[in-house]
C-alpha cells in the first residue's frame, strides 16, 4: 500500500496528481526510421523501467519519454543510435581505429547503462536499424 501522506509531503503533488503518477505504465513502442533519420545516419532510442528493478526496460517514444522524465517511480534515458555506416571496426595502417556502427552503438549502450541500469541487457542486437550506404 502506498503512503499518500508520505508521497504528497515529498513531492508537493495533490491526491490526484499523485494518483495519475502511481497509474501510469509505459507501453512499448518501436522506432519507425524515416529518411530524414537516415541522411542523419542515427535515430534517438528512448528506454524507461521502474526505478527499483533493473530488469524491466521497456522501449518507448518521445511522447513518453517526457512523459516520464518527471515521474518519480521510473528512470528515463535517450541514447543515440547510429544506423548508417560500416558494419564493423576497421583498423588502418597507419593505426587509426574508424569504428563501425556495432561497436559505436556496443559503446552507446554501456555509456547509457552506467547510470541507467538494465539496458546492456536488454539490447542484444548492436545492428538493429543498420543498413549500408552504399
Amino acid at each position: 500500500m502506498v503512503d499518500l501522506e508520505l508521497l504528497r509531503s515529498l513531492y508537493k503533488k495533490d491526491e490526484s496528481e499523485l494518483k495519475d503518477l502511481l497509474d501510469v505504465s509505459p507501453k512499448l513502442v518501436r522506432p519507425v526510421v524515416t529518411q530524414l533519420d537516415a541522411s542523419n545516419k542515427k535515430i534517438k532510442r528512448y528506454f524507461v523501467r521502474p526505478a527499483n528493478d533493473l530488469s524491466s526496460v521497456i522501449e518507448i517514444d518521445k511522447l513518453q519519454y517526457d512523459a516520464f522524465k518527471s515521474n518519480f517511480r521510473f528512470i528515463v534515458i535517450n541514447v543515440d543510435w547510429r544506423i548508417v555506416g560500416n558494419k564493423k571496426t576497421t583498423y588502418l595502417n597507419n593505426n587509426i581505429t574508424v569504428y563501425g556502427v556495432e561497436d559505436l552503438n556496443r559503446i552507446a549502450i554501456a555509456d547509457a547503462d552506467l547510470t541507467f541500469g538494465g539496458l546492456r541487457k536488454y539490447i542484444t542486437n548492436y545492428l538493429e536499424f543498420w543498413f549500408s550506404e552504399s
